[in-house]
């Protein structure tokens, strides 16, 4: 058996139980991807936000919140996140991998309160950093060596160790452009609404790598090595629609919120360069151009918010997203790096075209992604002073990614499950009449393995050893609200007064 021939038949065994190893967003996105409200208030309260919402960022966790407003409100927000990898391989000391630092704004809003009748009614306008896609990391994947053969020294079988791996990085976000709209239909309950527009708009790059290790004293190195350099530019147009509840009453509150699916429009721009040592003056270019469709899960939360006395409120949320169910439509064969990886010289067709899972891009009906939770807990006690009050917040949350993580895999799929992530919260501000400004700081752990060997999946008594690594996410959010004057003294309503009734009216 050439080496042209164990590439082949090691890829095409590898690829069906095993393809999400090599899918990019397995290697970045190593935290959390569930979206949730936006704001420095919000975030020192562990995110358990969707039944409180009383705030200029409210139609962010639930739209229903808005009805609480009682004056027009912008709200400005922007987060600072850094991050830090620890990675530990059996054969290697602990290496530290450093995260470059990103600042960026999160969220922009402008409500304003209306009278409907004897009700409230409450718009706003808004835009909002939904989903962050940077992330850089790498995962490796070991096939069983007494099972391949390959060419050495004078055309000599000799047994080699196969061995799969991917280094990529990543950048973008998801973004959301939003009317939203909260109605209080009695003193106890308010109903609330947005319409949203998705524009996504993200790019990785990276190297993919087979290699066969010589197990052979004769022929030590790699006999045979093969890479795939790739570059992609993926984005997103979609609209979807969110609807909210709250029930509010003195000592608590209740709260749910519905986050519709949606189809959306979706472009992949794809390059790849291969090469391999068996063609070593030569590289094979590939560009791949894809339109297609991308369908988002619906996901929702319920949350509950208790004030046992004046002054103090404690919260918890518990979110859901439908997360296997996110997919994109109709991919070719030979896009996000096919299976065959183009080792093979041409010889191996392309796949016909087929619905992916987004996120680890085995297909729609194979998919290890699971569907996640999270649970978010906070709590705020009110310092009030004659001119201000100052907050004090905390909070904590479990979650889980969404991609199953490499230590977790065995030969039974139904036991893979996402890398479980932790964190805690702290934040702080200062609360005027007209202006407030808060401080959210935010960090959390998780720990998951980047690489796995196939040959001792077998074995439930023995540990594998494979590279396991530790991240740690530090997020610092800062909130602006600003509240333009009285309901009788409204610069924003003056203004559209003046232009809808005149100033006569």
């Amino acid at each position: 058996m050439d080496a042209k021939r164990v590439i082949i038949t090691a890829m095409c065994w590898f690829a069906p139980h095993f393809v999400w190893a090599q899918s990019l967003q397995n290697v970045v996105l190593r935290n959390s991807f569930n979206p949730i409200g936006a704001g420095a208030r919000g975030a020192g309260m562990g995110g358990a936000f969707i039944a409180v919402v009383d705030d200029g960022t409210a139609a962010s966790f639930n739209p229903a919140g808005l009805a609480q407003l009682r004056r027009s409100e912008i709200a400005l927000v922007s987060f600072a996140t850094w991050s830090a990898a620890k990675l530990a391989r059996p054969d290697a000391p602990v290496t530290e991998v450093e995260k470059a630092r990103e600042n960026v704004p999160e969220f922009i809003g402008l409500a304003l309160p209306l009278e409907a009748g004897a009700r409230r009614l409450t718009l706003q306008l808004s835009y909002q950093r939904s989903v962050d896609l940077f992330g850089r990391g790498d995962a490796t994947v070991v096939l069983p060596n007494d099972s391949w053969e390959a060419s050495g020294p004078e055309s000599r079988l000799i047994p080699v160790s196969p061995l799969v791996r991917v280094d990529s990085n990543q950048s973008g976000a998801f973004h959301t452009f939003s009317l939203a709209a909260g109605l209080e239909l009695t003193d106890a309950v308010s109903v609330g609404g947005s319409i949203n527009s998705w524009i996504g708009e993200w790019q990785a790059s990276g190297m993919q790598v087979l290699s066969l290790r010589s197990l052979d004293a004769s022929a030590s190195g790699d006999v045979y090595n093969a890479r795939a350099f790739f570059d992609q530019d993926q984005s997103l147009r979609g609209m979807n629609a969110n609807l909210g509840i709250l029930l509010r009453y003195p000592a608590v509150s209740i709260g749910g919120v519905m986050r519709l699916p949606f189809a959306g429009s979706y472009k992949l721009e794809e390059t790849i360069v291969e090469w391999s040592s068996a063609r070593m003056e030569s590289t094979d270019n590939r560009d791949v151009w894809m339109n297609s469709r991308l369908r988002w899960p619906r996901s929702g939360g319920v949350g509950i918010a208790i004030r046992p006395f004046r002054g103090l409120t404690v919260a918890a949320d518990y979110s859901y997203a439908e997360w296997a169910r996110a997919v994109i439509e109709d991919v070719p064969g030979d896009a996000f790096l096919p299976m065959s990886l183009g080792f093979t010289g041409g010889d191996s067709e392309a796949r016909p075209y087929i619905n992916r899972n987004f996120f680890d891009l085995s297909p729609a009906s194979e998919t290890l992604t699971k569907n996640a939770g999270q649970f978010r807990f906070g709590a705020e006690f009110l310092l009030s002073f004659p001119r201000f009050v100052v907050p004090l917040r905390c909070g904590a949350f479990q979650e889980r990614s969404p991609v199953p993580d490499l230590g977790t895999m065995t030969p039974d799929p139904e036991t893979a499950k996402g890398r479980k992530i932790r964190g805690l919260t702290f934040g702080t501000g200062v609360n005027f009449d007209r202006i407030v400004v808060d401080l959210a700081y935010e960090i959390r752990h998780s720990e998951g393995a980047v690489g796995f060997r196939l040959d001792e999946v077998g074995d439930a008594a023995e540990q594998p050893s494979y590279p396991r690594e530790k991240v740690k996410q530090s997020r610092i959010v800062a909130s602006i609200i600003l509240r333009l004057g009285s309901a009788a003294d409204d610069p924003i309503k003056r203004w559209l007064r003046s232009i809808f009734v005149g100033s006569k009216g």
